[in-house]
């Protein structure tokens, strides 16, 4: 599709609050992108699991990089939940995100993907593992997403 018609589509979407039903019962939003820009999907990207699966984990900087790539093309921002520990095992990724040409938003995701909604995790223990993960990203300054590990808000 030429560049220009993909420009014109994107301008003429609107996005505002809408309930998605997953299917496994779980529900999740669109909401207006920063600034009150429009936004044409939302990208969820698994930053969080790679060294858990040895398999998977070369999937990461791939798959990071495509995204960036396609990003760049279109200029298109992407907001990367990121979990601290996987930042720090798999920098090289991370620091193709924080040197994009789009200016991408780092939100927090804990540092370890620590399920809150586990009844032995304490307000202690999530709010440590928050803060964990934004000293490790560098964010200088409040962040302004988060996202649930599993989208299991607590």
């Amino acid at each position: 599709m030429p560049e220009f018609l993909i420009r014109y589509l994107l301008a003429l979407i609107n996005v505002g609050y809408r309930p998605i039903d997953h299917l496994d019962g779980e529900q999740a939003s669109i909401t207006p992108y920063r600034g009150g820009m429009k936004a044409a999907c939302c990208i969820s990207v698994d930053f969080d699991h790679p060294f858990q699966y040895p398999g998977k984990a070369a999937l990461n900087p791939i798959g990071t990089q495509t995204l960036l790539e396609l990003s760049e093309k279109y200029s298109v921002p992407i907001t990367w939940a990121i979990c601290g520990n996987i930042a720090l095992k798999d920098k090289g990724a991370y620091q193709q995100i924080l040197h994009s040409k789009v200016d991408h938003e780092i939100g927090v995701h804990t540092y370890s993907h620590r399920d809150f909604m586990d009844p032995t995790c304490s307000d202690e223990e999530a709010e440590a593992e928050i803060r964990r993960c934004i000293d490790v990203l560098g964010i200088q300054n409040r962040p302004s997403s988060f996202v649930f590990p599993w989208n299991r808000e607590s």
